[in-house]
């Protein structure tokens, strides 16, 4: 059995690697709010990977072998389509596993509005909303091809993690509306620091 996994040294290697880039290509001082928003995306989609992706468990043909025949079936996809039955298994009893497990996929796609509705200004409400579903069902949709490769279910294919994602994206566009709406100062002020269309 082989697990690939990104390590926290690894994590830090390809995080300086990005970093040392940004900073070459985004030389100017008058974008330096600008290099640090894409700090920030490098660590997000770093962290994406790590918690998405990884680990991928690789069976050699012995150990697959012998998992088949414990399981007793040939392909195994490790899928969840009954809505709301792992939310209530975690929430049943209630404990700081199930807990980090549902706020973790809450806020997992919270990013990815930020920079939609907030830095980009995306005004298409139906690409918005579109977009965050497009979105949870991808990365959903990795892990199902990774378990279907690799015959081992690496990470649970759960309705109810794309359920959680997707309130999570739209939780964050009602808190930057609001935020809009009640102190357009600081909305304004936000926005033009990290700007990406100049």
């Amino acid at each position: 059995m082989y697990i690939l996994d990104l390590h926290l040294f690894l994590f830090v290697i390809i995080l300086m690697f990005l970093f040392g880039m940004t900073v070459i290509i985004c030389k100017k001082k008058k974008t330096k709010y600008r290099r640090l928003f894409y700090f920030l995306i490098e660590i997000y989609c770093l962290l994406m990977v790590k918690v998405v992706v990884m680990p991928i468990v690789l069976l050699n043909a012995v150990s697959r072998h012998d998992f088949i025949k414990h399981l007793g079936r040939k392909v195994i996809y490790g899928i969840q389509t009954i809505p709301f039955q792992t939310i209530k298994s975690n929430l049943t009893p209630i404990t700081f596993a199930g807990i980090i497990q549902i706020f973790g996929n809450i806020i997992l796609l919270m990013p990815v509005a930020i920079i939609i509705v907030w830095i980009i200004e995306e005004k298409n409400i139906i690409f918005v909303l579109s977009l965050g579903l497009f979105v949870s069902i991808i990365v959903e949709g990795m892990q199902y091809i990774i378990n279907a490769l690799t015959l081992y279910p690496s990470h649970e294919v759960d309705v109810d993690d794309l359920i959680l994602n997707y309130l999570g994206y739209i939780l964050m566009i009602g808190v930057i509306y609001i935020i809009k709406r009640k102190n357009i100062n600081v909305y304004n002020k936000v926005r033009k620091m990290f700007v990406i269309n100049e």
